[in-house]
């Protein structure tokens, strides 16, 4: 690979390289200890790459130099990545040639690797896989968790085998994150999120800032596995990549080793499944083999586990790409367990029912992709029993008014509707979504004022709780801390969503019902007319629990975020980090947030709810 091929792959792969404008903090022959400047390769948030070489004997090598070396946390990385790779020489990982210091910055010299290219191949992509999981398995037994595995971290030296780069953010697991501040009544100021891994690879405990573990780097090891599938992994990698990316670090494999034998066993269980139909089709075809009837059936399973739809494609399509479905109902009905549904650009005016774990992906993303429920009395997407471990990935939901649900603790002739945008009563993951103008407000002629609509409300016509997403479980396990459904949101906005009685942006309730919500905005949400309006922005009921990180609350109108009082929040749980809250918080209602981070409660001033 010459050089201009490497910069090509460096600035396609997302690194900051010669398109940068800034100036560099080295130029062709300069000399740092032995080694000699090259060329320029690229800029990170950290440190500036150059190809170098060794005159005394003709060694290429890579030149890593700190860009900030006033900051602590930067020479310590060098530090860090230096130790490690001491330890940790041989395979697996580059080999340190050099370090030094230029200029009181830190540099270290490695081996230079060429770039990775991910495998596609069920067999290329185990050979990948157990490489990177020995390689994690030494680190591990270093004390260390990586905590930043991705393609750009994987390089090789043979074209083949990958190597893990880029120790700097390695941590041992004796690091605790900092002891929450524990209180009784809080509030949360303006903060901004600075989290280390790369979103979609990091596992949710690094967004909360808790205690890594071997646990953290299998996640994204897992996360790794469906990118060499392109989303679409083949039947006996989905259970092995689901164990892997569960939201909670217990439920994952407990070491490497573990991983390792899942992965070479894979295709055990798949062919005792597949031994019946064998079987049959031996006794009518003596000719035909068994491994092949195992791989016609997998053969036949890949093709139909990923099916297309276009908002503008003709009737009567099968789903492949060439022939796609126009519409994403007939796509649920079609598509196997586990697979995958791809939805081109445009305007679905219809409200899916997810019963199978799916993963719904919109192709060219929300803004070109809409979910309209166009008023219907039901939710633009419901998770239903079924549907554990689905994705909702790129797509904007709109115009629901909710699932059908009876009031409780009413008229047996009186109904709720929640969840206008979405409904999940399973565990499910939604992420790059918007989730806007759900829950609607209907007024009738006469009503004077639209924001304060008391009980004069006809609930059949508007969303009771939850506008844009209402996550539910009505399982009872007393005595146990036991989660079961649990809901990630990441990298979402949830905005212009109404509710009448409670949560105009979000309604989580129930028993044993989890909320991990991820740098994510909830803005511009009402819940008004029932007490005066509770909690716009985020509520909790009845011994729900939920984490925000790294997210924006503002503009929400009623209380923005915590459990709304009375019987309702029994048994209710927050845990605050790293965000952002504006405007009303009325006093009293926050009193459910166990903890807190010390730069979300800096300069907070309480909310004094207006006199009357």
């Amino acid at each position: 690979m010459t050089l201009d091929e490497f910069t090509q792959w460096l600035a396609r792969s997302g690194a900051a390289c010669i398109a940068d404008n800034a100036p560099h903090l080295l130029a062709a022959d300069d000399v740092l200890g032995a080694w000699r400047v090259v060329a320029y390769l690229a800029r990170g948030g950290s440190a500036e790459v150059y190809r170098v070489v060794r005159p005394a004997d003709g060694q290429v090598g890579a030149l890593k130099i700190a860009r900030h070396p006033e900051n602590p946390e930067c020479t310590a990385r060098f530090a860090r990545e230096a130790e490690l790779l001491q330890r940790l020489a041989g395979d697996g990982f580059p080999h340190l040639l050099d370090q030094g210091a230029h200029d009181r910055r830190p540099w270290i010299v490695l081996d230079l690797l060429r770039p990775f290219t991910l495998p596609r191949t069920d067999k290329a992509v185990a050979a990948c896989a157990i490489e990177v999981a020995r390689a994690l398995d030494r680190l591990h037994r270093e004390g260390y968790v990586h905590r930043d595995v991705k393609p750009t971290n994987l390089l090789t030296r043979d074209g083949t085998t990958p190597i893990l780069v880029d120790l700097g953010f390695a941590k041992t697991f004796s690091d605790e994150p900092a002891a929450p501040t524990v209180i009784d009544s809080v509030s949360i100021e303006q903060t901004h999120y600075r989290g280390v891994g790369t979103p979609g690879y990091a596992a949710p405990e690094q967004f909360m800032d808790r205690a890594v573990s071997p646990a953290t780097d299998i996640h994204a090891l897992g996360v790794l596995l469906d990118a060499c599938f392109r989303g679409n992994p083949p039947r006996c990698w989905q259970a092995i990549i689901r164990r892997c990316t569960s939201s909670l670090p217990r439920q994952r494999y407990d070491s490497m080793a573990a991983f390792v034998r899942a992965v070479e066993t894979r295709h055990v269980v798949r062919r005792r499944w597949c031994l019946a139909g064998a079987a049959a089709a031996l006794l009518l075809v003596g000719a035909l083999a068994y491994e092949g009837v195992v791989f016609a059936v997998e053969r036949y399973e890949d093709i139909k586990s990923r099916v297309f739809v276009r908002a503008d494609a003709a009737p009567g399509g099968d789903g492949t790409a060439e022939r796609p479905f126009n519409s994403i109902s007939n796509a649920l009905a079609a598509v196997p367990w586990f697979g995958t549904v791809h939805v081109g650009p445009g305007r679905y005016r219809e409200c899916p029912i997810v019963e199978k774990c799916l993963t719904l992906v919109a192709d060219e993303g929300p803004e070109k992709t809409i979910l309209d429920g166009s008023g219907e009395k039901t939710s633009v997407v419901t998770f239903r029993s079924g549907a554990t471990g689905s994705l909702l990935d790129g797509f904007t939901v709109t115009g629901g008014l909710g699932t059908f649900m009876p009031g409780s603790e009413k008229d047996s002739t009186d109904y709720d509707f929640v969840g206008g945008g979405v409904f999940c009563c399973v565990a499910t993951t939604i992420r790059d979504c918007h989730i806007v103008g759900n829950g609607r407000r209907r007024i009738r002629e006469g009503e004077p004022d639209p924001k304060r609509l008391g009980y004069s409300i006809n609930t059949d016509e508007r969303t009771t709780s939850g506008g844009g997403l209402y996550v539910y479980s009505n399982q009872e396990r007393d005595g146990t801390n036991r989660m079961e459904v649990t809901v990630s949101v990441q990298n979402c906005t949830i905005s212009n969503n109404f509710a009448w009685a409670v949560g105009g942006g979000v309604v989580v309730s129930g028993r044993n019902v989890a909320l991990f919500l991820n740098a994510s905005s909830v803005v511009d949400n009402a819940s008004d007319g029932f007490v005066g309006g509770r909690l716009g922005g985020l509520a909790l009921q009845d011994h729900a629990y939920a984490e925000v990180n790294a997210c924006t609350f503002a503009r929400n109108e009623g209380q923005q975020i915590g459990a709304p009082g009375g019987v309702d929040a029994e048994g209710t749980r927050l845990a605050v980090a790293k965000s952002r809250i504006e405007g009303g918080l009325r006093r009293g209602n926050l009193y459910r947030i166990i903890s807190a981070d010390a730069a979300s409660l800096r300069n907070f001033k309480a909310f004094a709810p207006p006199g009357p």
